[in-house]
């Protein structure tokens, strides 16, 4: 009973979260995309909260924030992963703060993730987010064991 009322309440709160995206009628589709975030990697939560911009400017946005394993030889990474107000027209902005040497994806000061171009245009052509966060190990864990 207690899951099924968590899992309504994670609903309830995507929804209202989505309230003010720029595309309204495709908000069943990034529900479709964020609830099973949550099932694939259990140690992210969502929330709402108050993004900052480079340039300054703030906006509420739908986020997932949590602790990722890397690598079993590593600490996890502290994640956050906003969805802009053109989700699935832009990618989602993923922040990365590693408690391991930088590599060419993660920076210690928590810039946002940074992959081959061409990566990304086959990761965000399906706008998976699942997807999305696959890659990011995938392509770190062969960082630290080469």
């Amino acid at each position: 009973m207690a899951t099924t009322a968590a899992a309504t309440g994670t609903v309830v709160l995507v929804d209202a979260a989505l309230a003010p995206y720029e595309h309204p009628d495709l908000r069943w589709l990034i529900r479709k995309h964020v609830l099973p975030v949550l099932e694939d990697f259990p140690t992210l939560s969502l929330s709402v909260d108050t993004y900052t911009s480079d340039s300054g400017a703030s906006t509420v946005l739908l986020n997932a924030r949590g602790l990722l394993t890397v690598s079993s030889a590593l600490p996890p990474v502290l994640l956050t992963l906003w969805l802009p107000r053109e989700y699935p027209y832009l990618p989602p902005l993923a922040y990365v703060f590693p408690a391991a040497p930088s590599s060419a994806s993660l920076s210690l000061d928590g810039e946002r993730w940074r992959t081959d171009l061409s990566d990304l245009d086959r990761i965000f052509a399906s706008a998976n987010i699942c997807l999305i966060l696959r890659d990011f190990l995938r392509i770190n864990r062969h960082q630290y064991t080469a």
